[in-house]
């Protein structure tokens, strides 16, 4: 019993203040433990979820590409088919044109139309095969000689002459 009469046992002033003193009252014992489950719950919910919506942005950003590159596939497909497909009028009106001027013999037309362009495309093609090809040894050698250079301010020697002031190893 309490000294006013009640059947309540008493309660410390401490506590009493400090409860009216926070304006919530806090669980305590099993019930807090309770409480700070399920925040613990809360949030790993919210970490899936912005988890998930990470992901979903890559898995969107992927279908974007993909869907870029195929598109710009048939693009390439669409503009190959194009040209191939005026090259080939051009080709065969020319050769009907000559096939005429040399007397109504189609057959001929097609055979000077196809040797005068193999007479055109087979030596440029060689010669920009040769100058593709000369410009990369000269860039290699370039970025060599540069390298070199940066050698010589560097260490005072390049590797050429490091080469040659170590004895033979054999």
């Amino acid at each position: 019993m309490i000294a006013d009469g009640s059947p309540k046992p008493a309660r410390a002033p401490e506590v009493e203040r400090d409860a009216a003193h926070d304006g919530d009252a806090r669980p305590a014992g099993p019930d807090a433990l309770a409480a700070v489950f399920r925040q613990l719950t809360e949030a790993v919910e919210y970490l899936a979820y912005l988890l998930a919506t990470q992901v979903d942005r890559v898995k969107l950003k992927v279908r974007n590409v993909l869907l870029l590159a195929a598109l710009g596939m048939i693009g390439v497909a669409v503009a190959m088919a194009f040209l191939a497909c005026t090259v080939w009028l051009l080709l065969s009106g020319i050769a009907g044109g000559v096939g005429v001027l040399l007397g109504d013999r189609p057959w001929l037309g097609s055979i000077v139309t196809s040797v005068v362009i193999l007479l055109i495309v087979v030596p440029a093609g060689w010669i920009a095969y040769r100058r593709v090809q000369s410009s990369g040894w000269k860039a290699v050698r370039e970025r060599y000689r540069q390298r070199q250079a940066e050698q010589k301010a560097r260490f005072g020697r390049e590797v050429e002459e490091t080469a040659e002031t170590r004895p033979n190893s054999a």
